[in-house]
């Protein structure tokens, strides 16, 4: 689980400096063939938005 981890963690980096404050969005990747779906909650700042990235 290490590395799915790891991509996990980048994906969620990524989308912190990409998405920036949102309301309630669900996005679906897939880390090593497995899915997997953030639900993110609207924040006043995109650091906000890294720590209240959860799955949905």
């Amino acid at each position: 689980m290490g590395p799915v981890r790891t991509e996990v963690e980048k994906l969620m980096s990524g989308f912190c400096v990409t998405l920036g404050p949102l309301k309630w969005v669900c996005e679906k990747v897939v880390v090593q063939g497995v899915e997997i779906v953030y639900n993110f909650i609207e924040k006043q700042s995109t650091k906000d938005v890294c720590t209240k990235l959860k799955l949905c």
